[in-house]
């Protein structure tokens, strides 16, 4: 796992379970990590990352990190895992710090939060591993959080949500259950931990969604997708584009469209779309097109001109821009709780 990715899913954490978000900028050559900061608070942070908190070794993390104490900046250890007494070590040495699983410490007036007693799941340590994050599983799992009543549905109306052979279902389900997402009650099925598997498919969409871009290209309309007539290609927007039409007077800096198989050709041509490397213009805006890798999604009215609401979640987290975070996760709000 690279650094950014434990930095951003710990910050998911956090945002998640407190409501903090964190204003991150790029790495500082001058200092050397991400630098860290919260609303309602002066202290700027610098991130300071290790895949795993061992006992063994927080006694050389703490002194490595007094050590190394820069002018103007606090700690904050970034890990894969923290456990209780590892954390309760690195409290008694002033240490703030946040994992990937939900624990957090940070005493950085006003704010003060400790999580603790969060433990990571063995079937987790290597997500990439297990056949529930892999494309197919991936997509039907999409298709169960979106609709809540296609849990105990039929596999062929499970398979034409999520686009996937009806044969795939049936182990699906038995890795959810197997796994303690859901659980067999009679001849139906209820969630378990709903929230958890929300949680790891969001980590996880980035692969899924890189496994269906067609191709990124530049408009010199900043405003192009406000007359595109949707219905020729197919397609639905996503992204920053989902934010502006939800958020009025929001102005998004890149877009995202999704089109029907075949429409990316015709889409470009259209709209006179120019790849990243023939692009010179200032005004030019970014348009990355990937394939609607989805099925019968019911889509609300609210949202019928746009990818699914957890899609463009997914989507927005990747991002380190705090405004884009928060705005993504109001217009999600229904769909995680």
């Amino acid at each position: 796992m690279n650094t950014r990715t434990i930095t951003v899913k710990a910050l998911n954490q956090l945002q998640f379970h407190t409501g903090l978000v964190a204003q991150v900028s790029q790495t500082d050559a001058s200092v050397g990590g991400a630098l860290i900061q919260f609303d309602n608070s002066n202290a700027r942070l610098l991130a300071e990352l290790r895949e795993w908190a061992t006992s063994g070794g927080t006694r050389n993390l703490i002194q490595e990190l007094s050590q190394e104490t820069r002018s103007g900046y606090d700690k904050l250890l970034i890990c894969d895992y923290i456990s209780d007494e590892e954390g309760a070590r690195l409290r008694a040495a002033n240490v703030n710090y946040l994992d990937n699983v939900g624990n957090a410490y940070l005493d950085i007036p006003p704010i003060y939060v400790l999580i603790q007693g969060k433990k990571p799941k063995e079937r987790f340590d290597a997500d990439r591993g297990s056949k529930l994050f892999t494309e197919t599983g991936l997509k039907v799992i999409l298709a169960l959080l979106a609709d809540g009543n296609l849990l105990n549905a039929s596999y062929r109306s499970i398979a034409d949500h999520a686009s996937v052979s009806m044969g795939t279902i049936g182990w699906v389900l038995r890795e959810l259950k197997n796994q303690g997402f859901i659980r067999s009650h009679g001849n139906q099925y209820r969630w378990l931990d709903r929230e958890l598997l929300l949680r790891k498919w969001v980590d996880a969409f980035p692969d899924l969604k890189q496994k269906h871009l067609l191709g990124s290209y530049y408009c010199r309309h900043a405003d192009w997708w406000k007359s595109i007539d949707l219905g020729r290609y197919e397609a639905v927007l996503g992204g920053e584009l989902a934010l502006a039409g939800a958020f009025p007077g929001f102005q998004p800096a890149s877009g995202e469209i999704y089109v029907g198989r075949f429409k990316r050709d015709k889409l470009v041509r259209e709209l006179k779309l120019s790849d990243v490397a023939s692009a010179k213009s200032a005004q030019c805006v970014r348009v990355d097109v990937y394939s609607r890798f989805w099925g019968q999604m019911s889509d609300t009215n609210l949202f019928s001109q746009y990818a699914h609401p957890l899609i463009n979640y997914a989507s927005l987290m990747e991002t380190w821009d705090p405004d884009v975070r928060k705005l993504a996760t109001e217009l999600v709000s229904d769909y995680l709780t």
